[in-house]
């Protein structure tokens, strides 16, 4: 007896209605991978019981009949079913972790090729267009992206709690022989120290975040390629690859480096001469409301006395 016609005689699985709050989410993340709504609810109807005919599957699923046959072809070519007999045939599902696994590569490649075919085509105009990002999980997305891209730096001036979601991403740069430098608000310094290569300054010596301007998280690789994003309430971002703009986020970045430097050796005269944290020269560049808010911030932190006035005027 030949192996398709013992393969045809497989014993059914029993028919069970699947749950229609859970085909729904399912069938619903499957027409995210390509598949018709057809296609995806054949497949689940086929996980639910198989082998099954085309007929079975309409039954179980409530598809047309006239709709089903060509669902199950189409599956046969994406490789998610196979034929195991005729007469009636019978098809049986590709187990979803292999099936999945495939889509997982062929993605991943195509997404490759299409990477390399698209640079030829960006134009230089392009290249000059700041791009907004809205939302926390692109924001993330394209920050992680970044840092996978690196080649030969990464700068970075963010708040510890922001760079704890990128770590292992930065951990993986530093592997691959990327250099680091981060300016960071927070205190432990020895997280994001992975070795030689790898360089972290607490802000202004201290890595207390005074000032609205200090929840910005700023992000440069390779002198060519630059983000800055509020990280808090509503994500907002701007990357970009425009030349002056990376120049001038990579500016703040390094005289934020000089300053930490300054600070680790001249600290006590600094502060003896402005004021704690710079304040005398922030509030004179800051508007009213801002240098008050930044004066709130110190005295919520018990590091300025209230009897202190604020002598900046609103503008």
């Amino acid at each position: 007896m030949s192996g398709a016609t013992k393969t045809s005689e497989a014993k059914r699985l029993p028919t069970q209605k699947p749950d229609p709050i859970a085909t729904s989410d399912i069938v619903s993340e499957l027409q995210g991978l390509g598949f018709s709504d057809y296609e995806a609810r054949s497949y689940l109807g086929l996980l639910t019981s198989s082998p099954a005919t085309a007929y079975d599957v309409s039954k179980t699923m409530g598809i047309p009949r006239a709709n089903v046959y060509g669902a199950l072809e189409n599956l046969m070519k994406k490789g998610a079913v196979q034929p195991v007999g005729e007469r009636p045939a019978r098809f049986v599902p590709v187990p979803p972790a292999e099936l999945l696994g495939s889509i997982v590569k062929k993605t991943s490649n195509r997404c490759e090729r299409l990477a390399t075919l698209l640079e030829k085509v960006e134009t230089e105009q392009q290249q000059e267009v700041v791009w907004t990002i809205k939302g926390e999980d692109l924001v993330n997305i394209r920050i992680g992206d970044m840092l996978d891209r690196a080649q030969k730096h990464i700068w970075i001036k963010a708040a510890d709690h922001i760079l704890e979601a990128h770590r292992d991403r930065l951990k993986a740069a530093h592997d691959r022989g990327v250099r680091i430098v981060i300016i960071l608000f927070g205190t432990d310094v020895e997280r994001f120290s992975f070795g030689n290569g790898a360089r972290v300054y607490l802000h202004e010596g201290n890595g207390i975040r005074i000032g609205s301007a200090d929840n910005i998280f700023t992000l440069t690789i390779d002198y060519t390629e630059a983000i800055t994003a509020r990280m808090k309430d509503d994500y907002l971002g701007a990357h970009t690859r425009s030349e002056p703009v990376v120049t001038m986020a990579e500016t703040i970045i390094r005289h934020d480096i000089y300053l930490a430097e300054i600070y680790s050796r001249f600290g006590k005269e600094i502060e003896g001469a402005f004021g704690p944290y710079l304040v005398q020269i922030r509030e004179s560049l800051f508007s009213g409301p801002q240098a008050a808010q930044m004066r709130e911030r110190l005295r919520d932190l018990g590091l300025l006395g209230k009897e202190t006035k604020v002598r900046a005027k609103a503008r």
